[in-house]
């Protein structure tokens, strides 16, 4: 059974219009059904939960208030610079030789040449053995 979390009100404030943003970047998506896809992220300050799991406590505290306006002004701006992507199908399949390229050497690839491009793992050769058959 999991420990109960402490209950933790969520900092509000009375601008419904800002946010607090620790960060704006470009990655490969991790997760959904867009896993594999270059992502525009919009990391908020100041969540509230503190999850064991967590692997953003950097982003508990600080950040810069925004306009959501302006949040969605920088990302916009980010994506139409990168090569239109938000127009652009995803046609294009990266992936790598098992064994033979590390998954995250082509993720960095993709986000340093701004590729429009869909990363790929053989998920299999990582759930299974790589020489299993028939999974």
């Amino acid at each position: 059974m999991l420990a109960a979390r402490p209950r933790i009100e969520p900092h509000r404030t009375k601008d419904v219009r800002s946010v607090r943003v620790t960060e704006i970047y470009r990655s490969i998506q991790g997760e959904s059904s867009h896993a594999g896809e270059l992502c525009s992220f919009v990391r908020l300050t100041g969540c509230h939960l503190r999850c064991s799991y967590c692997d953003s406590e950097f982003a508990f505290y600080q950040g810069e208030r925004m306009q959501i306006d302006e949040v969605l002004r920088r990302v916009k701006e980010q994506v139409l610079r990168e090569r239109d992507l938000l127009r652009r199908p995803f046609g294009i399949l990266f992936s790598t030789a098992f064994g033979q390229l590390s998954p995250r050497v082509l993720a960095e690839w993709i986000i340093a040449d701004k590729l429009p491009v869909r990363f790929q793992l053989q998920m299999h050769k990582y759930i299974w053995s790589p020489d299993a058959r028939g999974v």
